[in-house]
């Protein structure tokens, strides 16, 4: 017998204004979505903001305890997923998300989230939603989707995985408190400034016609 993997798939509400308000536009109650590589989200990666203040720019990143919790006292409400996969299939998505973090063309989809709660979002070329992009996970793993992976919101996951679940409470219960990044914080720079600009542009680009 091949030696089986664990990957964890989280879902969380964020406490963000952005968050919040998608959370309240698209009628749900998680608006956030992850996988992480061990228990305690040491090594956690999503689709979202590597700046706290960057709210156009976003992309494939590690995530952090500082991120969730935004370094506050107060809860953040998650759900923990654990899937049993092959070495094999374990392998391939930790290539695959290397790949993609090493990609700069690969950007977080903004207009499909902010689309969501008018025409249940869009798919463009190397973009992906927070959730978007664990669909396509599952989605290779086997897992039996009914629509696009753009189409779907984190709540969904509660359904299709309610056998996997192994955690559901606040956040700071289980993740590594020392997994802490104060750079989140920083102040936008120039150059965060003009990344956030050409990515607007090439997602404008990109989603014309799509």
């Amino acid at each position: 017998m091949s030696e089986m993997k664990a990957v964890y798939i989280v879902i969380s509400q964020t406490p963000t204004k952005f968050a919040g308000c998608i959370r309240k536009l698209g009628k749900t109650t998680y608006n956030h979505a992850a996988i992480s590589f061990d228990k305690d989200l040491k090594e956690i990666y999503a689709f979202a903001r590597p700046n706290y203040h960057a709210v156009l720019l976003g992309k494939l990143v590690r995530e952090s305890y500082s991120s969730y919790t935004l370094n506050k006292d107060k809860k953040v409400p998650v759900m923990i997923f654990k899937l049993e996969v092959s070495a094999d299939e374990y392998y391939r998505m930790r290539n695959v998300i290397q790949r993609i973090k090493n990609d700069p063309e690969y950007v977080y989809n903004l207009f499909s989230v902010l689309t969501y709660p008018v025409i249940r979002g869009f798919r463009v070329r190397k973009t992906f939603t927070c959730i978007e992009f664990i669909m396509h996970i599952l989605k290779h793993l086997g897992y039996p989707l009914t629509k696009p992976c753009h189409k779907y919101k984190p709540d969904e996951l509660v359904t299709l995985l309610s056998d996997n679940l192994v955690y559901k409470g606040d956040i700071r219960k289980v993740m590594d408190k020392r997994n802490v990044d104060h750079r989140f914080f920083d102040h936008l720079s120039f150059d965060m400034k003009v990344k956030s600009v050409c990515q607007l542009c090439m997602l404008c680009k990109r989603s014309v016609g799509f």
